[in-house]
């Protein structure tokens, strides 16, 4: 996912909407799995997104303040951590999430990232311009 969110980025290009649902997966012969982004209905061009867009579970901090900041591709590396700590269910993710309204999450999604590795919690920090970006996390995670 790291690889499809840096070509996005490398041509200014936010998916908005990265969560389970459009991942998706195909086991290869040696037990590896191919993964794959999909749905781009609501991607734009970091100079023309503007609208709050995505599911509201993934979303990044900047985009629930509309604060008219210009959107970035680094939205799309906020959802990726959610997703991916939804997947792992790191520590009681999913059932600490029920019933929460958007700032309650924001404190989950805090309190998961605190007691991640130092690398994925770059995904999260919730300030735009010091979150990580995908190369920064194919370089952190990958050695590029």
């Amino acid at each position: 996912m790291l690889q499809a969110l840096d070509c996005l980025d490398s041509h200014d290009i936010i998916h908005r909407d990265v969560k389970p649902d459009n991942i998706l997966y195909t086991p290869l012969p040696d037990g590896k799995y191919l993964y794959q982004l999909a749905d781009f209905g609501l991607a734009n061009t970091v100079g023309l997104a503007r609208t709050e867009a995505g599911s509201d579970m993934y979303m990044a901090p900047e985009i629930r303040r509309m604060t008219g900041q210009p959107q970035t591709t680094k939205m799309d590396i906020w959802s990726l951590f959610v997703t991916l700590a939804y997947a792992m269910d790191a520590d009681g993710f999913r059932e600490k999430l029920q019933g929460k309204d958007y700032l309650e999450r924001l404190g989950v999604i805090r309190e998961v990232a605190n007691g991640m590795l130092r690398g994925l919690r770059d995904m999260a920090i919730e300030e735009p311009d010091d979150r990580a970006t995908a190369g920064d996390m194919l370089e952190t995670l990958f050695d590029g």
